[in-house]
């Protein structure tokens, strides 16, 4: 959803800090971040991309080992939370690890209580059976969106 939505965004203290993980390590992070987040809040893959503002499969495509576009991370982080800069850095996309144990909290595009009433809509509207209507009302919605945050950040 482009940016509408953010949650807080943190960094995971229990996990070894990312400049010290190999490339494998550091795409197998990824998945697992992605993997945990989208669990979290109960989301199929497709519900998550879909979510996030992203293709149907893009997440899916992620935790087989295709690698993320830098505009995918920033996506992802802003949908689950997760710093952006340290899935791009996991994604190959920076040559150095962001500060570790950074606590970056965004701020709110809307309030909360607006946030959950968009959440229930996203959810609804990927609940749509027919495919074609489905994306269709996806796509209408994304775009009354951003026509909203325009008209806002004018």
């Amino acid at each position: 959803m482009e940016a509408l939505i953010q949650a807080p965004v943190t960094t995971d203290a229990a996990m070894p800090q990312v400049g010290e993980l190999s490339k494998e390590q550091r795409e197998e992070r990824l998945r697992e971040i992605i993997n945990r987040k989208r669990k979290q809040r109960g989301l199929s893959m497709r519900q998550a991309s879909i979510q996030a503002g992203l293709d149907d499969t893009a997440i899916s495509r992620y935790l087989r080992g295709t690698k993320p576009s830098p505009l995918a991370c920033e996506k992802l982080g802003t949908f689950f939370g997760v710093n952006p800069e340290e899935l791009k850095y996991l994604a190959g996309h920076r040559g150095d690890p962001p500060g570790s144990g950074e606590d970056i909290t965004p701020t709110p595009v809307i309030d909360e209580d607006v946030g959950d009433e968009l959440r229930a809509l996203v959810d609804l509207i990927t609940a749509i059976p027919d495919e074609d209507i489905r994306k269709t009302a996806l796509e209408q919605f994304k775009e009354q969106a951003r026509t909203l945050l325009r008209a806002f950040r004018k």
